[in-house]
């Protein structure tokens, strides 16, 4: 599909076209999209078009990372927290990432707690791969980012 022509800008260097209206498209795999504005999160089955399924959630504004898995749940994460939807987000739950000995991993106490650091975000590209017929998501802390540093870790 082709913008329509007003929709186009140009500068020295490129052309562009704002996004559309509606929710801020994070993540899509094949129909699916997840968004999100305004204290809430969206998920559309028509690649954006429609927005049917919403939920609110104070944190989205902090969002650093989001991925829709092949069986259709949905893995989003703020600054320090992991959350899966299994329901097309009817619902939404806390997941806590566990270290190979099993134990939890946790975030550490900021100095700041308005920087909390990012633990969860992806890298441009591919994020989720297939192993041995299981899918693995693929993700990192980068240490210091915009919104406070977090420390190493490599599980």
């Amino acid at each position: 599909m082709n913008a329509a022509l007003s929709d186009v800008a140009e500068t020295e260097h490129f052309f562009y076209r704002l996004a559309p209206e509606g929710p801020y498209i994070d993540s899509q795999r094949d129909n699916k999209a997840f968004g999100f504005a305004g204290g809430k999160i969206y998920l559309s089955e028509d690649n954006g078009k429609t927005w049917p399924q919403s939920a609110a959630f104070a944190e989205a504004g902090n969002l650093t990372l989001s991925i829709i898995l092949k069986n259709g749940n949905v893995l989003f994460a703020t600054r320090a927290q992991l959350f899966l939807s299994t329901d097309n987000l009817k619902t939404h739950r806390e997941i806590i990432v566990k270290k190979p000995n099993g134990s939890e991993y946790r975030p550490h106490t900021p100095v700041k707690a308005d920087q909390p650091g990012w633990y969860f975000h992806s890298l441009d590209g591919e994020h989720c791969f297939e192993v041995e017929g299981k899918e693995m998501l693929v993700w990192g802390n980068y240490c210091n980012v915009l919104g406070g540093a977090v420390p190493v870790n490599i599980l």
